[in-house]
């Protein structure tokens, strides 16, 4: 891996400078809501690639620790009506904890086998996460 130049590390952080100065004079819900969209799939794909890319492992879960913390901080708001401010961290916490408990005995096996376990949690939380919507949560 090669170190960045000066020069690229300011065009990232004129890049940076630009990106905010547009959300803070953008004031259309719509167009915030896509960019904030852009950051949050930004990380989850440069996520995807140092794990995946640099790492060589295959994740199958991968999207499932993603979808847990998003998820714990729209559980925050919605029944606990605590800010998205406080709820953004606690769900990188519950994320970060699933993927360490779950992912340090899934690395501990071979690497033949090791891909199955993911995929069977992915699906787990794939099937279990379906209904909750209907079951759990209250239309208002």
């Amino acid at each position: 891996m090669t170190r960045l130049r000066g020069s690229a590390v300011t065009a990232i952080f004129m890049f940076a400078a630009a990106y905010l100065a547009v959300s803070l004079v953008v004031r259309n819900q719509y167009y915030q809501l896509i960019l904030t969209l852009v950051l949050v799939w930004a990380i989850m794909g440069v996520s995807w690639n140092v794990f995946s890319g640099y790492s060589g492992l295959v994740s199958f879960g991968h999207a499932s620790f993603f979808g847990l913390g998003a998820y714990t901080v729209t559980l925050l708001l919605v029944k606990l009506d605590i800010t998205p401010w406080i709820g953004i961290p606690v769900g990188m916490v519950v994320g970060v904890a699933a993927g360490v408990l779950i992912g340090y005995p899934t690395f501990r096996l071979r690497a033949c086998i090791s891909p199955s376990p993911c995929s069977l949690i992915r699906s787990r939380f794939s099937t279990s996460s379906n209904g909750w919507a209907t079951r759990k949560c209250r239309c208002r």
